[in-house]
């Protein structure tokens, strides 16, 4: 087949590709930023692109058969994230660990590798000052925005394109935080990096797609030690590289370094940690036991799949309440201008109907307030540029958000039964991760996606996955501690327990079918 050449604009860039390649592949080729969160399938319609004499089309499903011009609208482009880079100060017992580095070279990188954001430390390994920090959104979301999604790209295509993408984003954090700090490259003695099972495996190029099917097992055990040569890493082949160990196939190293960072694993007080989000990790336990589960929320609270959804990045839509008049009024991310709607801002959304009466107890818009949005029912949040434009939740929104919230409380609640312990029982509400660092607790005890814990018990302790990692670059009995947390930590598959689709099914309702669950819920005034 002969070759046919392809121009993305305004990336400027032009590749020759076989006739036949979608337009797709022939950016991944090229290396053109073109958003694709469902990988290809045809579903998300965020792939949309411009021709000049087809106008608007799916670059997923649209061959190359002649040399084109493609115009990729901002749209379509690499979205702009926010990285979570901090994690607070836990309340957590008191620590009393020795530094101990790990290796003798002056400096050491943690790396927190997310689905959505990669984040890193350069650390000072004598002083344990960090003396820098970077982050960047994960490159893998050029072939999906969920960990699904890139397992299907490794079973079509096999695991050479992410393990690259992985490892291209690490070098290029290490190279950036050495160059805010003045340090040499060759002076990073150790990589500590913490990330979910799939990225894991990604990085050290295993096949991660046995993790999909029961008994959901990892394809290889915890990974050792390795150098940066192992990796491919060019620039750091003598850098000793150590992934946190994970716990399960859907409960990873991050949360392994969150238990460890947040002082669970010696806390006596009943934990109960959340990291909301695609694949939504709860732990329930304190120092002497812990469950760990995953909830399978799906990527709603992501921003992805949603009719305007969008990353937290600026202009993000992450607050929305409804004054005494029934005016719509948002906030958004860094005051800039509305793009769309995050996961913080449709919770808070469908929170603020409901108790307005906009949205009943199933998640039905009432008919009195749903409006047109380009064909389907929803309301509307802003109205931009005259009303040619709208941004809203439409009703599949809202039930996307019904059913992540769902499959969230479900799991903390199966977990409970399973040691026969009251929700009103948990001592201390730990939230997690980038989303938990924006999520408003009282939207959240609305729509019954977290447990009526007093809000003095909750804790937002931001990225604890990084601290961990930084923990075992610091510390001997942190490393014995990280260890011993992924050992001992008990996995549950929640699809496996009984009783699990019935807890399932009855908080598909706001706040739950059974009221009594939430008699303390906030309820805010109309204002």
């Amino acid at each position: 087949m002969s070759g046919v050449r392809v121009l993305f604009r305004p990336a400027g860039r032009s590749i020759v590709v076989r006739s036949g390649t979608s337009i797709l592949d022939a950016a991944r080729q090229a290396g053109v930023d073109l958003h694709a969160p469902c990988n290809g399938q045809g579903t998300c319609g965020r792939c949309r692109v411009l021709l000049a004499d087809r106008g608007s089309v799916l670059a997923c499903r649209t061959p190359v058969t002649e040399d084109l011009e493609v115009e990729i609208p901002r749209s379509a482009q690499g979205r702009e994230v926010v990285v979570l880079l901090e994690a607070a100060t836990p309340d957590a017992p008191a620590d009393a660990r020795e530094p101990s580095p790990l290796g003798d070279a002056p400096y050491g990188v943690a790396i927190d590798i997310g689905t959505t954001t990669v984040a890193a430390e350069l650390i000072d390994l004598a002083s344990g000052e960090v003396r820098a920090r970077a982050g960047v959104a994960n490159s893998q979301a050029a072939f999906g925005a969920e960990v699904t999604r890139r397992m299907e790209h490794v079973e079509d295509h096999g695991v050479a394109d992410l393990a690259a993408a992985v490892r291209g984003d690490l070098q290029s954090l290490v190279h950036a935080t050495c160059e805010q700090a003045g340090v040499d490259e060759s002076e990073i003695g150790a990589l500590s990096v913490a990330g979910n099972t799939v990225m894991t495996h990604l990085l050290h190029a295993a096949d991660p797609t046995p993790i999909r099917t029961t008994p959901h097992t990892p394809a290889i055990p915890s990974p050792v030690p390795v150098r940066g040569a192992a990796l491919e890493l060019d620039r750091l082949p003598e850098t000793s590289v150590h992934s946190v160990p994970w716990i399960g196939g859907w409960v990873g190293g991050d949360i392994t370094a969150g238990i460890g960072a947040s002082g669970m694993a010696r806390d006596d007080r009943l934990t109960l940690l959340m990291d909301v989000g695609t694949n939504g990790e709860i732990v329930l336990g304190c120092g002497t036991w812990r469950l760990a589960c995953a909830a399978s929320a799906g990527p709603a609270f992501e921003g992805c799949g949603l009719r305007d959804g969008t990353a937290a990045r600026p202009g993000a839509i992450d607050r929305v309440r409804v004054d005494r008049d029934g005016g719509v009024v948002i906030s958004t991310i860094a005051d800039a201008p509305p793009v769309g709607i995050c996961g913080s801002g449709l919770i808070s959304s469908i929170a603020a109907f409901f108790e307005a009466g906009w949205i009943d107890r199933a998640g039905r818009i009432n008919p009195r307030h749903v409006e047109d949005l380009g064909g389907e029912p929803g309301l509307v949040l802003v109205r931009q540029s005259g009303g040619d434009r709208t941004i809203g939740i439409a009703q599949r929104d809202i039930d996307a958000a019904l059913r992540a919230k769902a499959a969230m409380f479900a799991g903390v609640r199966m977990l409970a039964r399973m040691v026969d312990i009251e929700l009103n029982e948990i001592e201390r509400l730990i939230l997690s991760g980038g989303f938990g660092s924006v999520l408003d607790p009282a939207d959240a005890v609305t729509l019954g996606m977290l447990p009526p814990v007093p809000r003095e018990r909750m804790e937002f302790a931001g990225n604890t996955s990084l601290r961990g990692a930084r923990d075992v670059l610091l510390y001997g009995e942190s490393r014995r501690e990280i260890d011993e947390i992924s050992r001992s930590t008990t996995y549950v598959e929640l699809v496996e327990q009984p009783g699990y689709f019935e807890e399932y099914t009855s908080a598909l309702f706001l706040p739950h079918t059974d009221e009594t669950i939430f008699p303390q819920r906030e309820r805010r005034s109309v204002s």
